[in-house]
């Protein structure tokens, strides 16, 4: 009885062991061929069923370079693709900036498109291209490209692709400066694009979902929050402020972190210290909890995940340990660099695991990159100027 209650004991504590989470060693999937990135996402660009990477930069960071290229997984390697966008992004750094770029089906025909934004840096206009994916036989060649809109500002640093107003076409919400608007432009077809001013808010970070759960999805910006009207085309959109949060320069992530059916918001500190503030200014990373009601912004209620930190350009939420519940991974993309995964624990982010030390992240991305159904991560470890896209497997599916 003793015998086989220790071995029943023993294979629980094995198991338990094997299923800790912890990630590989960084991959630099790029074969040493990168060395600038100011923007990276992934997608399934030829339909294989394995997930690519998509890596961006040019402008006023890139020190004369640019890069435009898409890095497809073969399941042992990592093969590079140029977009061949030399004719939207050239080597200028005053006029060739490229800030947010992500990857999305946008003409609905079923494969992943990418959609980029070009502009001064600090002068504008900015414009918004499309490269369309040719499809699987042809997307390893250069892509075709057009001009969607020209809209006013420049550093158009924060992009979401989303469903704005419920017509089954993607939208593009984008956060930018000079002014410091939030702007959505509504997809007409593929070939007519309006747009709609949201708000105006100094600093960066930008996140979209249905907050207050009307079928409309909401946005998100450095602690006030956007209720989407009945019809987000024509009426305004009605800012809550629900945190006197003095952070502005924040990344941001929404999701059901206590799964009390609500959205709650993380907002992570960002480039207060490099933008917006003084260097050496300290902030905190949080999660603000949904009361009832979110637009009674009195009743959200903060809980500080890390104190005394900043520089923390990246957060996202995702189930890594496959426990029911969602985790919160950041990075740190300056002074003392590192990724980190908050360990979701009814609600409580007491305990952390350390995913990399000396690499951060900046514009990464989360997904099930190798198919084995847990979360991996890819990201590039610093911005722009010598930045290199790095892959990290989760291991725990194996």
């Amino acid at each position: 009885m003793r015998s086989t209650l220790f071995l029943t004991l023993l294979f629980g504590l094995q198991l338990s062991q094997s299923q800790s989470l912890r990630f590989s060693q960084p991959v630099e999937i790029s074969h040493g061929s990168v060395k600038g990135i100011s923007a990276l996402d992934v997608g399934d660009f030829n339909g294989d069923g394995l997930i690519d990477v998509a890596v961006f930069d040019g402008g006023a960071h890139a020190k004369g370079g640019t890069t435009a290229a898409w890095f497809e997984q073969t399941g042992s390697t990592w093969i590079r693709h140029e977009f061949g966008t030399e004719e939207i992004i050239g080597t200028s750094d005053n006029t060739d900036f490229v800030g947010a770029m992500k990857c999305a089906d946008i003409d609905n025909d079923g494969d992943t498109d990418v959609i980029v934004c070009v502009d001064g840096h600090k002068v504008g206009p900015i414009n918004i291209y499309l490269l369309e994916n040719p499809g699987p036989e042809m997307c390893s060649k250069p892509w075709p490209q057009k001009k969607l809109v020209t809209i006013e500002g420049w550093h158009a640093n924060d992009m979401v692709i989303h469903d704005m107003d419920g017509d089954q076409k993607p939208d593009l919400v984008i956060r930018h400066k000079e002014p410091h608007d939030v702007k959505i432009i509504f997809q007409e077809d593929i070939d007519s694009w309006s747009v709609k001013y949201v708000g105006t808010l100094n600093g960066e970070g930008l996140s979209v979902a249905d907050l207050d759960e009307n079928g409309l999805a909401d946005i998100s910006i450095s602690g006030v929050w956007y209720k989407s009207p009945t019809d987000p085309r024509k009426a305004e959109y009605k800012p809550f402020k629900y945190t006197d949060y003095s952070n502005i320069a924040t990344k941001e992530a929404i999701g059901d972190l206590n799964n009390d059916g609500r959205l709650d918001i993380v907002l992570s500190p960002a480039e207060a210290w490099n933008y917006y503030g003084t260097p050496g200014d300290i902030h905190e990373l949080a999660w603000y909890e949904a009361p009832k009601k979110p637009t009674k912004t009195s009743e959200w209620k903060k809980h500080v995940i890390e104190a005394n930190t900043n520089d923390l350009s990246f957060v996202r939420l995702a189930d890594f340990d496959m426990d029911g519940d969602l985790d919160i991974v950041s990075g740190r993309t300056w002074r003392g660099t590192y990724i980190k995964i908050y360990v979701n624990e009814k609600g409580i982010f007491e305990r952390s695991i350390t995913v990399a030390e000396g690499k951060g992240v900046y514009s990464g991305a989360v997904a099930d990159m190798d198919g084995d159904g847990d979360f991996d991560l890819v990201g590039e470890e610093t911005y722009s100027n010598n930045a290199q896209p790095y892959y990290y497997e989760n291991l725990f599916i194996r």
